[in-house]
């Protein structure tokens, strides 16, 4: 077991012919370390998508930085799997946000931003700045030419290797020290298959996954030693400013020529000055704008427009704020960059974790609280150049998946593309503290019809793909490389989403890219039941589902299991009474229930109370799940064996 808790396989390449030898064979041989299964082990706190989508880099309180692309499956070049290809980051310090900041400029010498850079935040008070180092890329590159991308026309390409010699091949941890530095002392050197090294040392780890494609061997490193030593990136610099730990980071990519805005906030210590976002140029190393007088705690949450226009910010005080761009992004010197424009206190009921601009409408503003509601706000600039908030009242909503009480909405995020009609709908992914994951259709249009309209349930992801703890942010694929429409004119999108349950999850979702009217009920109510089973049965006696679960449970599977199963009644519309092991008025009926099913202290148990008041239990998370799970028995064999328990036969006749 390696200190980054992975199970690493070896193997042995020399073969034992004689039994007699085998001991000594063994002991002077190499072994080669076999693919292993990486991730995080701890929270996943934050996630960017680089600016074109050709990667993802995932950050985490296992304080490492993880970057994952789509690699070609050996056996089938069409078909792609994500894999984690490079650790940029490995920190003294949980790390809690990053920001991809990399812009087309790739000389290194220019005024805008190069391409291929992050900036991170930890528990400490110093941002730090990363570039690619030229192996980084070239396994980058030959990971796309494995997946069939034209890259002769792209950075990263043999062409442009010149414009990029400023990069450094590759990073070195040293053995005292936070800084992946860009020339290693000689006692931290170590030996990669993916930098120039001695092409006669057998010590090299060998390919652990190839395929060829086109003439091309894609090699990348998939084995722990690589992945936590030889993939590290240079850190270009370091900003200072904060007082305090870092919290949120938030990014705006400035167009050709011009340096790229990082917005940054720190734990507040209970003043104004502790809770003032700070504004950085990371090319020039240093901050160009700090800003007062928005908020009396910590931020926790910020956004950019698009168009670098807008700035929002929001935190423990449930204020949203809204700061407006007033000074030149090419002189940064001439007064200040960004100034409060407007705010709405109070503008939710508990704290607010996520705000997010529509990059198709950047006056349009999402946010999400822990109230268990998600706002659509509309900023409105008037003649003199004042703004005002608008909240759209048919546009706030809670998720479907609250499971019978609040659900804390803890990330929301719009996607780059739209569904167009008389009616433009934004696409909006909402995650929750359940775990849950929900694409609602909210109306963005500036005319009368989208104040009207309300918002529509698009996607519930199956809660056996979500996640089991608190949804930590959810972020769409850029649709630059992300988004492609087939002959029925759908939009086919990434989402991909971290949580604390040390998971990232990356779903594909086909959305209809055109609607001449709002979606429909029936549609939705179709996404709602699309697991139900379409095989009919008949009614029988009406009976009463009890569910029996613990909101004090601080078994994580217990709890975990008990959303699952509660949040699967509620999208499929089954009626259902819930008792509270935990709630004093209910412990009668809570120890009548024990009685009956004869386990105590585990939780969900389920019960059935007939029409004549008779108690029976039907069984526990597993008998739900295996329930669950009959929806994918086909229509023809469930009409062959009637037999069969499903969903439908079990649940049709509760009341």
């Amino acid at each position: 077991m390696s200190s980054t808790r992975i199970e690493q396989i070896w193997q042995s390449p020399h073969e034992v012919e004689d039994e007699e030898d085998e001991e000594d064979v063994l002991a002077t041989a190499r072994w080669v370390a076999d693919p292993c299964i990486t991730g995080h082990f701890r929270s996943v706190e934050d996630m960017a998508w680089e600016p074109n989508g050709e990667y993802l880099l995932t950050t985490s309180s296992d304080q490492t930085t993880r970057l994952w692309t789509e690699v070609p499956v050996a056996s089938d070049d069409n078909q792609c799997r994500w894999v984690e290809v490079g650790r940029p980051q490995v920190h003294g310090y949980d790390m809690t946000s990053i920001v991809c900041i990399g812009g087309e400029d790739d000389s290194g010498m220019g005024d805008g931003e190069p391409c291929h850079r992050f900036v991170s935040g930890a528990d400490e008070k110093v941002l730090r700045v990363f570039d690619a180092p030229s192996s980084a890329l070239r396994v980058l590159q030959s990971i796309k030419q494995a997946r069939g991308c034209n890259t002769s026309n792209e950075e990263g390409s043999e062409g442009e290797n010149q414009s990029s010699s400023w990069r450094v091949e590759r990073a070195f941890m040293p053995s005292l020290g936070l800084t992946n530095k860009a020339t290693a002392d000689p006692e931290d050197q170590e030996v990669s298959k993916f930098g120039p090294v001695d092409d006669n040392d057998d010590d090299v780890a060998k390919p652990l996954d190839s395929a060829a494609t086109k003439s091309i061997t894609l090699q990348y490193p998939n084995v722990e030693r690589d992945l936590a030593v030889t993939t590290l990136w240079p850190e270009s610099r370091k900003l200072f400013g904060h007082e305090s730990e870092l919290v949120c980071l938030a990014s705006y990519r400035a167009p050709s020529g011009m340096s790229s805005l990082v917005a940054s906030s720190c734990k507040a210590r209970n003043d104004v000055e502790s809770a003032a976002i700070r504004l950085w140029d990371a090319k020039k190393g240093k901050c160009v704008g700090i800003l007062k007088g928005g908020h009396r705690s910590t931020v926790s949450t910020m956004s950019f427009s698009q168009d670098g226009k807008y700035l929002a910010s929001s935190g423990k005080d449930r204020r949203i704020c809204i700061w407006k761009r007033v000074g030149d992004m090419n002189n940064q010197d001439d007064g200040p960059l960004y100034e409060l424009s407007a705010a709405a206190d109070s503008a939710h009921k508990r704290i607010v974790w996520s705000v997010h601009f529509c990059p198709k409408r950047p006056n349009i503003l999402a946010s999400g609280s822990r109230d268990g509601f998600v706002k659509i706000w509309r900023v409105i600039e008037g003649d003199d150049g004042s703004l005002e908030m608008m909240e759209m009242e048919l546009c706030r909503f809670e998720p479907l998946s609250k499971a019978g009480s609040k659900n804390p909405v803890t990330a929301v995020a719009f996607a780059d593309d739209i569904i167009e009609g008389t009616t433009d709908y934004g696409i909006l992914s909402i995650g929750t503290e359940s775990g849950r994951i929900e694409v609602w259709a909210v109306p963005i249009s500036s005319s009368e019809e989208s104040i009207a309209a309300a918002s529509t349930l698009l996607y519930v992801l199956p809660p056996n793909e979500s996640h089991f703890d608190t949804v930590k942010k959810v972020a769409w694929r850029p649709s630059t490389n992300s988004t492609k429409e087939d002959e029925e004119d759908m939009l086919n999108l990434t989402l991909a989403s971290c949580g604390q349950d040390n998971g990232v999850r990356i779903f594909k979702l086909a959305i209809r890219r055109r609607n001449e009217s709002p979606p429909d009920d029936d549609a939705v109510e179709v996404i709602k039941e699309a697991a139900a089973n379409v095989n009919a049965v008949e009614s029988g006696p009406k009976k009463k589902l009890i569910c029996l679960v613990s909101n004090g449970c601080h078994d994580r599977i217990q709890s975990a299991n008990q959303s699952k199963a509660l949040d699967w009644f509620t999208a499929r519309k089954v009626p259902h009474t819930v008792v509270d092991g935990m709630d004093p008025e209910q412990r009668e009926m809570r120890n009548k229930l024990f009685g009956i099913s004869g386990i105590r202290g585990n939780y969900p148990q389920f019960f059935f109370e007939l029409e004549d008041g008779t108690q029976n239990f039907f069984g526990n998370f597993q008998k739900i799940e295996e329930l669950n799970e009959t929806n994918d028995i086909p229509k023809e064999l469930l009409e062959q064996h009637p037999e069969i328990e499903t969903w439908d036969k079990v649940f049709r006749d509760c009341s």
